[in-house]
């Protein structure tokens, strides 16, 4: 419903409405919007009602175990190296990287003529 940033404490209050009408208020040192194209977090934080921009690409993200690699070990990089390649052109673009002992991290981007049809 709203929220509440304290200078002093630099703590955020969120407070939420839940479906049975009951309010909750949750506090933290940060907010942090990770909620999708259609961001809740940021028109709140922005007071916008602005729709996104498309700007012809679509991005996938993903952390997965090292055991699930096909690649061999010794080819994925070490903590704190990044691997990128870039494809056909500048816009299209693959990267991975380790973040923390077990897992690595993989980023591709590419570049599309159309958009796609929003949720």
């Amino acid at each position: 419903q709203k929220y509440e940033v304290d200078e002093l404490t630099r703590k955020v209050s969120v407070y939420f409405k839940l479906a049975d009408g009951s309010e909750k208020v949750v506090q933290a040192k940060c907010l942090i919007g990770a909620d999708g194209v259609h961001s809740t977090v940021r028109k709140f934080m922005f007071n916008s009602e602005t729709e996104p921009i498309f700007h012809n690409k679509v991005m996938f993200r993903a952390v997965l175990p090292k055991d699930t690699c096909p690649l061999p070990a010794a080819s994925l990089p070490e903590q704190g190296v990044q691997y990128t390649w870039s494809a056909s052109s500048d816009r299209d673009l693959f990267s991975f990287r380790e973040t923390g002992p077990d897992h690595f991290a993989f980023t591709a981007t590419k570049h599309i003529t159309a958009r796609p049809p929003l949720p």
